[in-house]
């Protein structure tokens, strides 16, 4: 008969709760076997033949129960396993974004990362040609919305925003979800960034309108007085 190995790889594509499923449904047939039509009301109306055949089914039943009992054990333990492992290795991957691209702690800090999520408006696809970005528009609501008094934002806050924007698409679509980050990928980004990209959104007409919108203003702010810093 087939044991629990040969089932765990025959329905690999199922997961614990799928077994887990298939376990009740086979604990009622089971059930309805022996606890009903062999039950003492109506075992009368069965030949020995049947009774034969139906206690033979309850025996394989139970039996098969029991190796989808285990099959699910071995699931459930297997995608804990797994699930720990992608949280250590998301763990990493944020580790490393933040070790080599800090968190702004003052405003000053805001300007670059404004520059990193212009960067990425343009080249995200050559990260990942299938991730979606932040539209330019949130962008530029975010820079008006920094130096508006109206709002309760400051630049700082705005900067902690981007940079979060700017970690989690990489985190997200840099590295697989399923593996430690490599460094070398992240170095490379960087690069980029230092490179070319600073230099390319001051010169891109669809950033660098935004870029200098927030250096009008945050010349205004400085001249003025006016504390939106946030730091």
């Amino acid at each position: 008969m087939t044991d629990t190995t040969d089932i765990i790889k025959a329905l690999k594509y199922w997961d614990a709760e799928r077994f887990k499923s298939l376990q009740r449904k086979l604990t009622t047939a089971k059930n309805t076997i022996q606890n009903d039509a062999l039950s003492g009301q109506f075992k009368p109306f069965f030949s020995d033949d049947e009774i034969k055949t139906l206690t033979e089914a309850s025996r394989v039943l139970g039996s098969v129960k029991k190796k989808i009992a285990h099959a699910k054990e071995i699931k459930a333990r297997e995608e804990k396993e797994c699930d720990l492992r992608l949280a250590d290795y998301k763990r990493q991957r944020l580790s490393l974004l933040a070790a080599m691209i800090p968190k702004p702690e003052k405003s000053e800090d805001a300007r670059n990362m404004l520059l990193w999520v212009l960067a990425l408006s343009i080249h995200h696809k050559s990260i990942s040609r299938s991730a979606y970005y932040y539209e330019r528009k949130y962008i530029l609501s975010d820079v008006e919305r920094a130096f508006d008094t109206k709002y309760s934002g400051t630049v700082h806050a705005a900067g902690v925003k981007w940079w979060q924007e700017v970690t989690e698409f990489l985190e997200e679509n840099l590295w697989h979800y399923d593996e430690a980050p490599d460094p070398d990928k992240l170095d490379t980004v960087q690069r980029q960034f230092g490179e070319v990209w600073r230099t390319e959104v001051q010169s891109n007409h669809g950033t660098r309108g935004i870029l200098e919108r927030f250096d009008t203003e945050a010349a205004i702010t400085a001249s003025a007085g006016v504390h939106r810093l946030g730091e």
